[in-house]
């Protein structure tokens, strides 16, 4: 038998800044959501995550990742900044379009 999937909740589009935002609470328990289930794959693609709250989130995704045993990938055209860099299992460096397409299951630690 196939085991279940379960697939995460946190939508893409939601901007965390410095600011109250009017879902806060929402975007809260879905990330508690999310990383009760661990995530089996973290991309962050195309930020520097220069937002703390930002950060804080990819950074809980890529531990609880890790925790079980699974992969973080950075993807952008810009270099990482050292104090960051740790937190990916892998960071590919160049255009997201051509980055992305490759079939990530080949790749190992």
């Amino acid at each position: 038998g196939k085991r279940s999937l379960n697939i995460g909740r946190l939508r893409p589009n939601i901007l965390l800044y410095g600011k109250p935002y009017q879902d806060d609470k929402e975007i809260l328990e879905t990330t508690k959501h999310d990383l009760r289930i661990c995530p089996e794959l973290v991309l962050i693609v195309s930020t520097k995550l220069e937002i703390p709250r930002a950060w804080s989130i990819a950074a809980n995704f890529c531990h609880a990742a890790r925790s079980i045993g699974r992969a973080s990938f950075w993807i952008s055209k810009e270099e990482l900044v050292l104090s960051i860099k740790a937190l990916y299992d892998y960071v590919l460096i160049g255009d997201c379009d051509k980055v992305v397409p490759l079939d990530i299951s080949k790749l190992s630690n």
